[in-house]
């Protein structure tokens, strides 16, 4: 991996670690970092993923010119996730899924300063509500397709729908509530259940 790709994830780790901290409480996890051009969004990269409270895989394609802001959106989102372990946790259904993900896109959003990342960018889009209703139907259940619902396009759904409808969820609460994604990282999955069945 070059040294100037070595330089950004490092900055852009430190960066996450000390917004995290301040503003989640974040400690006692461990980030490892895998040269993984299989497991990247193309756009950027790179992607996260995270098992459980103490861990989280940052995965990078190093034959890129990666993107310091984009390393410390994709930590963010997945501190996000780490923390929640500590409460409701990823949950059980498609909805709670959904939400877990929209928060981890909207705390993106929150660090970016109003520029958003490439990921909230990507999925801030006018068709979210009717994309919503299209798939609320699902909401319930238990066993899914992660693939299908969240990364891939298919014939009956845009590329990551599973984001773009958990992130609608979570920004119209926070335009209800006037709070920000930082302050819902522990927020039950029934609170946005029931925020959006009041909306219906």
């Amino acid at each position: 991996m070059s040294d100037e790709n070595v330089s950004k994830i490092t900055s852009g780790f430190n960066r996450a670690f000390e917004v995290a901290k301040n503003l989640l409480g974040v400690s006692g996890i461990d980030v490892l970092c895998i040269d993984d051009h299989n497991q990247v969004i193309p756009e950027t990269g790179m992607s996260g993923y995270t098992p459980n409270r103490n861990l989280i895989y940052l995965y990078v394609d190093s034959t890129m010119a990666l993107e310091e802001d984009e390393v410390f959106y994709t930590l963010m989102h997945e501190f996000s996730h780490a923390m929640r372990y500590d409460g409701p946790g990823y949950g059980d259904t498609l909805f709670d899924s959904m939400v877990f993900e929209g928060l981890g896109v909207a705390l993106e959003e929150q660090v970016s300063g109003g520029h958003g990342s490439f990921l909230s960018n990507f999925i801030r889009t006018k068709d979210n509500q009717e994309l919503l209703d299209k798939v609320v139907s699902h909401f319930g259940d238990r066993q899914f397709d992660r693939f299908y619902w969240f990364i891939q396009e298919s014939d009956d759904l845009p590329r990551w729908t599973g984001y773009r409808v958990g992130y609608y969820i979570v920004t119209e609460f926070m335009k209800k509530t006037n709070k920000k994604a930082s302050d819902l990282v522990m927020e039950e999955f029934d609170t946005f259940r029931k925020f959006l069945d009041g909306l219906g």
